[in-house]
């Protein structure tokens, strides 16, 4: 079985009724300038649900996938397709963001600390 992890942006998003379909762009850099690439995706069931809420395109995403293949018939031929289908996804900080959420939440605790209702005992 292979498996493939990708880390880059939705291009392209196409939801039907059992899958959702997946175009992630991943631009490098190769001889002093960018290179995009393409990778097709498939997802199914609780993947599927999952991307469908939380993605969109334009959104960066991690994604671990394995390769599947079918037999399908093409006019008339009988044919071995190959797709690959999403195992997992993870949520990736945009550039600007990075440390955004990390310093909220430092700025929430800080607010708390410094609540006067304190009493000096446990919560619990």
């Amino acid at each position: 079985m292979q498996k493939l992890m990708v880390m880059g942006t939705i291009y392209r998003k196409d939801k039907k009724d059992n899958l959702t379909k997946l175009t992630v762009n991943v631009s490098r850099k190769k001889d002093g300038g960018w290179v995009n690439e393409y990778f097709d995706f498939v997802a199914f069931s609780k993947t599927k649900e999952f991307i469908d809420q939380w993605f969109h395109e334009g959104n960066p995403i991690l994604v671990e996938a394995e390769q599947s293949s079918f037999k399908k018939e093409v006019d008339g031929v009988e044919k071995t397709l190959k797709s690959w289908v999403i195992r997992q996804t993870h949520f990736v900080a945009r550039e600007h963001t990075k440390g955004k959420f990390n310093k909220d939440l430092k700025n929430q605790v800080n607010e708390k600390d410094n609540d006067d209702d304190d009493d000096g005992e446990l919560p619990f």
